[in-house]
């Protein structure tokens, strides 16, 4: 099998401004059009098994509804095909919720910053409160398994624990920390990342709860999918990495495009394969 996670951005727009976000913010939106092609041109051809949805905040995409009965007739004829959202929880309404119900998503995944309401606000960039993320998290859990997301910064190193607990807490078993991506809004606050130290403390924390109640992952920049994971962005542009999506100079192709011929652009970026540990920052510049 040639790709293994494609990532799909449905939009750029969102009602959240994060500080940290690697997507620069707009008003596009994907064509639900491209949507069938890059299923026609990479997704089907390759026995793809999971792809993951985002933004933006996908909630807030215009086709939500078309794009939902389209994925369960693709679940029909591929059933093996895992479908995955991940939001900021702030827009679940009905019609989402019967809309997702059509696809059924093997996860709906929330992006959880800080368990502090006035860090969450700070991060967030916009007056929205964090008990309305909260109930909205336990509506999703109403009809879908939900995992949580959270980005660890310096400023939220304290929040680590209050997570899992919280996670544990309400009987949800996914959970993924990331590191800071210097890309985007993060590029303006690279000194955010964490320390070696600050590492090695987050992975203490994580060794010290079984694993048998939850699924707990921590990618402190070792975790690459450059050649695999193909990212296609709002305009049905396709690059090697989600951080770079707003970079239109690191386009590896289209949704017109075969996997081949995209894997032929990433080594003109990248002329030897390099480890997995990420190396975003050697592009990102602005």
């Amino acid at each position: 099998m040639l790709i293994c996670k494609p990532i799909i951005l449905l939009n750029n727009n969102c009602n959240f401004k994060c500080v940290h976000c690697y997507v620069r913010g707009g008003i596009k939106q994907l064509p639900v059009e491209y949507m069938k092609k890059y299923y026609e041109n990479v997704i089907e051809p390759n026995g793809v098994t999971f792809v993951r949805f985002a933004g933006g905040e996908p909630f807030l995409y215009e086709h939500f509804h078309e794009l939902c009965e389209y994925l369960a007739e693709v679940h029909k004829d591929h059933p093996e095909i895992q479908f995955n959202f991940t939001t900021n929880g702030s827009c679940v309404t009905d019609d989402i919720i019967n809309d997702l119900e059509l696809v059924k998503p093997n996860l709906v995944k929330v992006s959880l910053l800080s368990l502090r309401k006035d860090k969450y606000k700070e991060i967030v960039g916009v007056d929205h409160d964090l008990d309305d993320t909260l109930e909205n998290v336990k509506k999703l859990k109403q009809h879908f398994d939900v995992g949580i997301n959270m980005t660890i910064m310096k400023s939220t190193l304290g929040d680590v624990e209050p997570l899992i607990k919280f996670c544990l807490d309400n009987d949800i078993h996914d959970l993924f920390f990331s590191q800071l991506t210097p890309a985007g809004r993060g590029f303006q606050i690279s000194d955010e990342r964490l320390e070696p130290e600050e590492i090695a403390r987050v992975k203490e924390l994580i060794s010290k709860v079984d694993k048998k109640d939850i699924d707990i992952r921590y990618d402190d920049g070792c975790e690459c999918g450059f050649y695999q994971d193909f990212v296609m962005n709002w305009d049905g542009d396709v690059f090697p990495c989600t951080a770079l999506t707003s970079y239109p100079e690191y386009k590896i192709g289209t949704c017109e495009d075969n996997v081949e011929t995209m894997r032929q652009n990433i080594k003109k970026l990248v002329p030897e394969k390099r480890k997995k540990v990420c190396f975003v920052e050697e592009f990102v510049k602005y």
